[in-house]
């Protein structure tokens, strides 16, 4: 068979990427049915200092018009009423903005469609008055007072019709926006609601949009999205690349704390694989974007930049307790005694991830359990508690996100079970499917096992709300539902007290570890490499800010 020359383009591409080692090119090269001699002159090239210097040309001066950056998933759903993950986010905030938001790389709150904003001395009314002047994307007209209560009241369910928001919960204390003039009006809430100004305003759920476009877009408003951002949207290719264009007529809302942004188009490009995005970061092709933490020492190791960010979303493997043989309570206490989270940690995320104790990270100010129990594996503990269970025969599905590193993490998972006798089918799944609510989200309602991460806003609030009652049928994938432990998750909701909130929410970890529905795995890394003349702007927890990264 003749010499493929996508074959040797590959492997010149490995090499040029440092994925494999002068040998193995040399071996590979001969096996593809290269001469020795033609294999050792053409390394020899590829090691020349010319070479060097093409491909540091390459990623030394940025580009004059676009960044490009490689998400860790493609987007699904851009209503900040909707969406579904944190690539979704990641984009929204290109195009939206709110009333307040968190400036750039920080948690500080600052003014950005609001002038001014005032709270009550109860922390029941916020004032509000927009910057006069701020246009629409599309031709839409300029925002005022009218979209910020639409766009506040259609997440809280005030609307008509309801659109069952699987936020609603970030407004859950709003009684209406008073509207007093085009450009002013005041947030009303009916009971204090602590998260408000940490993960309700600033975040997704703080988004303003206009009721026009809504109206006249319905549900493709979702994929064809209209803000007052930065950037406006232009196209999207599923599974392939999203375009966003710099909104022309843009406001400078932001320009208190931002200067103008250097690009004329932003482009998320998809990119399945680890590998094949660092090759593309390598040759120049990517600005910047996601990496799995198994390419990170490598990345070190050349002349890219490597940011890191420890976050505060969580990894968990939840088990429902309406299925048969989960609700019995013996059961699930020897799935949490039978895993062995560090080698999860390992096998699937290069040993890079902080291990966890609780649904709350200790870089969170409030609801930390600092001494929430380790359950490290303990085969024979987990074979005793299977035992007491009863069951016999015991088979199970586990439900996964199909990317590489978590269906790997299911896989130790499943082997670790299958020491206990627990026999484990993984079912891999897409992330649109996963994420489907309500619907087959989590791997359906007749789910058993299910292993995923949620991501999650700056106040333990957004942490606990999707496991209460009310999100049985939605993302509370464990579905246990307990009156007491929602009554005391509302009851944190409501108390300004950081003491008297941590207490809160110590109250209901306990409760909830002692009904061993969940075992808590790690809380990731996110990782991203950028070629030398990128400058990212990261949040705290890794969220990049497309928009404000300089070249």
């Amino acid at each position: 068979m003749p010499v493929q020359p996508s074959d040797i383009g590959s492997l010149v591409g490995e090499y040029a990427s440092r994925r494999i080692d002068r040998r193995q090119f040399l071996a590979r090269a001969v096996g593809l049915g290269v001469s020795a001699s033609a294999a050792g002159i053409l390394i020899d090239a590829l090691d020349s200092p010319a070479a060097s210097a093409a491909a540091r040309a390459r990623t030394s001066k940025p580009p004059t018009t676009t960044l490009t950056y490689r998400p860790q998933d493609d987007i699904e759903d851009l209503d900040p009423a909707a969406w579904d993950s944190q690539d979704d986010e990641i984009v929204m905030y290109c195009i939206f903005e709110g009333l307040v938001t968190y400036k750039p790389g920080t948690w500080d709150v600052v003014n950005c469609l609001a002038e001014e904003f005032e709270p009550s001395s109860d922390k029941l009314r916020y004032h509000f008055k927009l910057k006069q002047g701020i246009e629409w994307q599309k031709g839409y007209g300029e925002v005022r007072a009218s979209d910020v209560k639409f766009s506040y009241e259609r997440i809280a369910g005030l609307t008509k019709p309801n659109i069952d928001s699987p936020y609603q919960g970030d407004w859950s204390a709003l009684e209406t926006v008073q509207v007093n003039g085009a450009y002013e009006g005041t947030i009303i809430l009916k009971q204090p609601f602590a998260p408000l100004m940490h993960s309700t305003l600033p975040a997704t759920s703080g988004l303003v949009i206009p009721e026009k476009a809504v109206e006249k877009l319905g549900k493709r408003f979702s994929t064809s999205p209209v803000g007052s951002g930065p950037f406006e949207f232009s196209s999207w290719v599923p599974n392939e690349h999203a375009i966003l264009k710099r909104f022309d007529n843009y406001s400078g809302a932001n320009s208190a704390y931002a200067g103008k942004t250097p690009w004329k188009t932003i482009q998320t490009d998809v990119i399945g694989s680890d590998d094949s995005a660092y090759a593309a970061l390598e040759t120049g092709s990517i600005s910047f974007g996601y990496m799995g933490p198994e390419l990170i020492t490598e990345a070190d190791h050349s002349s890219l930049k490597v940011y890191s960010r420890v976050t505060q979303s969580y990894y968990f493997l939840a088990m429902s307790v309406k299925d048969p043989q989960l609700k019995n309570l013996n059961l699930r206490k020897a799935i949490r005694r039978a895993i062995d989270v560090p080698g999860i940690i390992s096998a699937a995320y290069s040993g890079k991830y902080e291990r966890a104790y609780g649904i709350i990270p200790p870089s969170m100010s409030v609801g930390y359990w600092k001494d929430a129990p380790h359950y490290d594996q303990d085969l024979g503990e987990a074979k005793h508690l299977l035992s007491l269970s009863g069951l016999k025969d015991v088979s199970l599905k586990l439900a996964c996100p199909n990317d590489e590193a978590d269906s790997s993490a299911a896989e130790v998972i499943a082997s670790n079970l299958g020491d206990i006798g627990i026999h484990v089918t993984l079912e891999p799944t897409d992330s649109a499917t996963m994420d489907a609510i309500p619907g087959d989200g989590g791997g359906g309602p007749h789910r058993q096992l299910v292993y995923d991460m949620y991501t999650t806003e700056p106040d333990p609030y957004w942490s606990y709300i999707w496991w209460v009652c009310s999100q049985i049928g939605l993302w509370n994938w464990d579905d246990w539902c307990d009156p007491k432990f929602s009554s005391i998750v509302a009851k944190a909701e409501h108390t300004y007290d950081d003491a008297a909130r941590d207490a809160l929410y110590i109250e209901a970890a306990k409760m909830w570890d002692d009904e061993a529905a969940i075992a808590w795995i790690c809380y990731p890394t996110y990782y991203f490499v950028a070629q030398p003349w990128a400058d990212p702007v990261l949040r705290p927890d890794g969220i990049p800010i497309l928009w404000a990264t300089k070249g």
